[in-house]
């Protein structure tokens, strides 16, 4: 029988953006890791950890189908229309606590990671080899779902290739773990020990 799992309130005014199907990849718990350097308009262009609890916001546009696994692809396909940039709302589902920001040396151990995302090897590469000067960092995130989705209104400064964004008003909802804190610390120590070493 599967453990229980709690429900918390999830409450922040700071959301991080990420492609909408690596968002809901997150929120069905296949994976728990992000691959950042930092988007275009990272202040001073440089990306810094801004919270730790924050909303996962999804982004629609710059996603390539390409770049994903074939089965997240067919798994995730709704998620894909660009067209849903331009919708008045954006609607928030997943809510996730930073548990660790693990900055790699040598970025190219991110590719020992396979298992554990639904991007290409190429989507990999290019991370690692985007602004090269600059280490990659895997944040690993205890993702919740939302019980109920929260729909906000989309803004114009929410527009670009950010990271991070501030929202109009606090958002706070009812939220449950994708996993449950054995699954969740399986799968931390399982990302640790791949990065580990040379």
């Amino acid at each position: 029988m599967e453990p229980t799992r709690s429900t918390v309130t999830a409450r922040s005014r700071l959301a991080l953006k990420e492609w909408a199907v690596t968002v809901a990849a997150l929120r069905e718990g296949r994976q728990v890791l992000l691959l950042r350097k930092g988007g275009i308009h990272e202040p001073g262009g440089e990306l810094k950890v801004r919270g730790r609890e924050l909303f996962l916001f999804p982004a629609y546009e710059h996603q390539r189908q390409d770049l994903l696994k074939p089965e997240a692809a067919r798994r995730y396909a709704a998620h894909l229309d660009p067209a849903r940039e331009r919708e008045e709302s954006v609607v928030l589902d997943a809510f996730a606590r930073l548990e660790e920001v693990l900055e790699l040396a040598d970025a190219r151990l991110a590719f020992r990671l396979a298992e554990h995302h639904i991007w290409t090897e190429e989507y990999v590469r290019q991370r690692v080899e985007y602004k090269p000067e600059r280490p990659l960092q895997v944040y690993v995130l205890r993702v919740h779902a939302l019980l109920e989705r929260v729909a906000i209104p989309r803004v114009p400064r929410y527009a670009g290739c950010r990271s991070w964004v501030d929202l109009e008003e606090e958002v706070q909802a009812a939220a449950r773990p994708v996993l449950d804190d054995a699954a969740f610390a399986r799968r931390l120590e399982a990302v640790r020990g791949l990065l580990a070493g040379s």
